[in-house]
């Protein structure tokens, strides 16, 4: 049986990866011991020079359909959808997962803040009231005179319509700038909530549904203000105000 050859180990400048220096002296001392990492695999590996430039759509079992970046416009996939539909159709699907991930983490915090208000986890507690209290008058909720858990049980109510609300705005809107919220409210990219913009955009973006490239990336910056202003804010808030017991300070 014949022998293997070492892999021989090729040669990295890690500071053509990072400007960091605790990240550059991870990356040696990774390649000192031999493990491979993301940094160097993707220096290594050469992009499909269709996908890069988002010419081919694989949303359907007709598919994939592969246009040409170089002539764009001399045919269309199957479905009919040009270059232009079919890059909108890539993108909202990356805006769509992004936003699903901080959906989701702003959920699991929000679900354990309610378990914490309704007296169910004992492994957290409301650590930060005044922070409580900010959060809650900035979205509407009257705090003076009242009690702490009854101020925690009127935001998580208020807070839950980020996710499961259809129509309407998003609580947090109430934060964004006059003239910016304007804005918004003109071009009709308000998030009403990010379970409904998560799955509008998933809708569209499915076969035989929406061709409007133009169409396509409005619901791109609705879900995307639905992930900033939804989502993300929301675990943000709520991991401030809530803190593990473990983690308390004796005395």
């Amino acid at each position: 049986m014949a022998e293997e050859k070492e892999k021989k180990q090729k040669a990295y400048n890690f500071r053509d990866f990072s400007t960091c220096e605790a990240t550059i002296q991870m990356l040696q001392k990774a390649a000192a011991d031999g493990v491979e990492t993301a940094f160097q695999r993707a220096a290594d590996m050469k992009a499909c020079p269709i996908g890069a430039d988002s010419a081919c759509c694989k949303h359907c079992a007709m598919g994939p359909c592969r246009l040409n970046p170089k002539d764009p416009y001399s045919k269309v996939g199957v479905c009919g959808a040009t270059i232009d539909t079919i890059a909108a159709r890539n993108f909202a699907r990356m805006v769509a997962s992004g936003c699903a991930a901080h959906t989701d983490h702003g959920m699991s915090m929000l679900d354990v803040f309610r378990e914490v208000v309704n007296g169910r986890i004992k492994d957290y507690r409301i650590k930060d009231e005044e922070k409580l209290r900010s959060v809650a008058q900035s979205v509407g909720i009257e705090v003076e005179g009242r009690e702490v858990m009854e101020i925690a049980k009127d935001l998580y109510k208020e807070l839950e319509r980020t996710y499961t609300q259809v129509e309407g705005e998003i609580p947090f809107v109430s934060r964004v700038p006059a003239k910016t919220l304007e804005t918004w409210r003109k071009h009709g990219v308000v998030p009403r909530g990010s379970m409904r913009e998560i799955m509008e955009i998933m809708h569209r973006t499915h076969m035989g549904v929406d061709q409007d490239y133009e169409n396509l990336v409005k619901q791109c910056s609705r879900t995307a203000l639905a992930d900033g202003w939804g989502g993300s804010m929301v675990a943000t808030e709520i991991s401030d105000i809530l803190e593990r017991p473990s983690l308390w300070w004796p005395g």
